[in-house]
């Protein structure tokens, strides 16, 4: 089953507005104020310029593990880098038809060095501008050829949309104070802030622990999506949506909550997600 991800934008816009937040579009973070083991204000540069935006804690939510790794935070590259990934919205006689291009929908460890579709080229850690911006010119080219091999644009054939940003799978992620492994399949963690099941495949499923959201080197960072502390055997199973909005909901109730994750009450944290009808271990399913 498919959504309309333009509109679930559009719908998240509208409540992140209608619950008060501030949004900066075009805003990246560039480096952060550190003192101790504390951040005590992140960097940004945009239209306006470059200013620091204070705050008592914060959540890295980048995907890349930006903020940890600008504060000097111990974290991990995956090791065997990122393939070409692509897709394309084609409208054709009236119809709108999702095509996949490369690695977009195939596990990127089914192949070592061969992209599908006949699409060379070398794996990237998705971490270095010019690499990345190369990979997504090839992504390009490869959409435009496939899609005018339908034909040239009319009112009857266009290009209704490609992805507008980098279809990275895993590039860099915390060391937290716990680690997530895939053979951790059915395991009980006393500090689980939820779970999540393997897309790949059905039966495993994982209890999510809270220290994998946090590192022991940062007091007031926690980490949200594909960023968050596990192996690689596991990454590619915590990087996609269903975790990334059990660890985002765990990650913001803990930041608004504590203000020491070294001293977390988790407890706390876990009752206040029960309450928001969070199921946080096997035995609350089975």
């Amino acid at each position: 089953m498919r959504y309309n991800a333009q509109v679930f934008a559009l719908l998240a816009e509208r409540l992140l507005r209608k619950s008060g937040v501030q949004i900066l579009y075009g805003t990246q973070i560039c480096s952060v104020i550190r003192k101790d083991d504390r951040v005590e204000a992140i960097v940004v540069e945009n239209k306006s310029g470059r200013s620091a935006i204070p705050a008592r804690m914060f959540v890295d939510a980048t995907g890349d593990a930006d903020l940890f790794s600008l504060a000097g935070a111990p974290t991990a590259l995956y090791g065997k880098g990122n393939i070409l990934a692509a897709w394309y919205y084609e409208t054709l006689n009236g119809r709108t038809t999702l095509h996949m291009v490369g690695a977009a929908d195939v596990l990127p460890n089914e192949k070592d060095t061969i992209v599908p579709d006949a699409i060379e080229i070398e794996r990237i850690s998705g971490l270095d501008a010019a690499e990345v911006s190369e990979a997504i010119q090839h992504g390009h080219g490869v959409i435009l050829e496939k899609f005018l091999e339908k034909g040239g644009v009319s009112e009857e054939h266009s290009l209704a949309t490609i992805a507008t940003i980098p279809q990275l799978r895993m590039t860099r992620r915390i060391i937290g104070a716990c680690t997530l492994d895939e053979a951790d399949d059915h395991k009980t963690f006393g500090d689980s802030i939820g779970m999540t099941g393997d897309w790949r495949k059905r039966g495993p499923a994982f209890e999510i622990p809270f220290g994998t959201l946090h590192a022991p080197s940062l007091s007031n960072v926690l980490a949200a999506g594909r960023c968050i502390s596990v192996t690689d055997a596991m990454w590619d199973v915590a990087r996609v949506i269903p975790p990334a909005i059990v660890t985002g909901e765990a990650a913001g109730l803990a930041a608004a909550l504590f203000d020491d994750l070294g001293n977390a009450d988790v407890e706390k944290l876990q009752k206040r997600l029960c309450g928001q009808h969070v199921r946080l271990h096997l035995e609350d399913v089975l």
